[in-house]
């Protein structure tokens, strides 16, 4: 069972299993008796993504280290990253007004990051979710932190 949304970047999830199991479920398991197939322009996208996740071994590599650059970047600067480990970096602000602020300023400097707060998170852990990939350039990751040291 896997998910086609954050890693594939696309939309919906699959089930593999013996006959029995996939006769159960079709017949049994509500969310998919009550949905529809995936239109065919997804389910091609998600073909497309599956078959570059097999091939992708330099972009995760290139990704891990824009990522790990990013934190490095982050902790040292002394934002509390939550033990992140993962491209999705949490920037714990804590006070959701200040959260929102920040985003704010980012996006006025070209940067858009997410501002998360209550009930999303539990009250008192809002926090930016910046989330790299491996299409970013080292100037743009730069430039993120030049604008975070600035805030």
């Amino acid at each position: 069972m896997g998910t086609l949304s954050k890693a594939a970047g696309c939309f919906g999830a699959y089930v593999c299993g013996k006959k029995t199991l996939r006769d159960y479920l079709i017949n049994k398991s509500r969310s998919f008796i009550y949905t529809t197939a995936l239109p065919a322009s997804l389910a091609q996208a998600a073909r497309a993504s599956v078959q570059i996740i097999k091939e992708g071994e330099k972009l995760r590599r290139l990704l891990m280290s824009h990522a790990e650059y990013v934190r490095k970047g982050l902790r040292k600067m002394g934002f509390d990253i939550m033990n992140s480990q993962t491209p999705i970096i949490p920037i714990l602000i804590k006070d959701p007004l200040k959260t929102v602020a920040m985003s704010r300023q980012l996006l006025a400097k070209g940067i858009f990051i997410q501002p998360i707060r209550h009930p999303t998170v539990p009250q008192d852990m809002a926090r930016l979710r910046l989330t790299v990939t491996a299409a970013h350039q080292r100037a743009d990751l730069d430039k993120l932190l030049d604008v975070l040291k600035g805030l």
